[in-house]
């Protein structure tokens, strides 16, 4: 079944219709099966998200537009939440050139599916929900974009604003992170009593349909003005490499895996 999502509906995770699709999971610790929860996606209207998910164990809730806010995940009393900004090129002295900032994009509903199809150039991004992890790829359809300001350009990034329960922190490698990182491992979520909560699973991009052609990303924790940052980098020589498979129109987007995420 098929529903357009009126201006209203839902947002916060987003795939690029490229070449590739940068791919995001948050899911729960024991999350090794993956069910899917069909026609799981139903209309919400509570505390600003219009529709939601509670059947399964990781509830995932949406807002009406991918500039709204954001897409929430939350577990027994803990939460997670994502918020779209920006796509940008990252270059070698971690100078931020913005490509574009969120575009306000209404999702499509699928079974349990959200499709964002514009949120930046190019991009297209699909949220689908499973019993135990929300899957966010962004994916995208041409890599058509020419830093202006800056030279030696090593990433494209996409970076949101990421909120969670005051009781979790975040762990890489089983040690607690306290300011801002970078890391291509996996970041849980633990409780006040140093049990995961939430995870978000190591970042990768690949060619859909031949997962060969694949490369590790990495994410970035930043503070900045009382919000923290969460950029999932692609190398851009990957990216603009002349033999990456991009598709011409009405064909499957190829998958550029990026990501498990908490909120995504």
């Amino acid at each position: 079944m098929r529903r357009r999502v009126m201006s209203i509906l839902l947002c916060i995770m987003m795939v690029t219709s490229v070449f590739g699709a940068m791919v995001q999971y948050v899911q729960l610790p024991d999350s090794n099966k993956s069910i899917t929860a069909e026609d799981s996606i139903t209309p919400y209207g509570i505390d600003g998200y219009e529709l939601a998910n509670e059947d399964s164990k990781l509830k995932v809730y949406f807002d009406e537009s991918s500039i709204g806010d954001g897409v929430k995940v939350s577990v027994g009393d803990y939460w997670a939440i994502w918020k779209w900004r920006e796509m940008s090129f990252i270059n070698d002295r971690s100078e931020i050139e913005t490509i574009s900032p969120i575009n306000s994009i209404e999702g499509i509903i699928e079974d349990n599916m959200i499709t964002y199809e514009g949120t930046y150039p190019f991009t297209t991004e699909v949220f689908t929900v499973f019993e135990s992890k929300l899957k966010h790829e962004i994916i995208l359809s041409q890599f058509h974009f020419t830093p202006s300001n800056y030279d030696n350009i090593e990433y494209l990034s996409y970076m949101g604003i990421l909120e969670f329960s005051d009781e979790l922190s975040m762990y890489v490698n089983g040690i607690k992170q306290k300011g801002d990182f970078i890391t291509s491992s996996a970041i849980g979520f633990r409780d006040a009593n140093g049990i995961e909560q939430l995870f978000i699973p190591p970042p990768y991009a690949y060619e859909e349909g031949n997962e060969n052609q694949r490369i590790d990303c990495f994410y970035e924790i930043k503070h900045v003005n009382g919000e923290l940052l969460f950029y999932i980098s692609t190398p851009y020589e990957w990216l603009d490499d002349p033999l990456r498979s991009y598709p011409s129109a009405g064909e499957k987007y190829p998958t550029q895996t990026g990501c498990n995420l908490l909120l995504s």
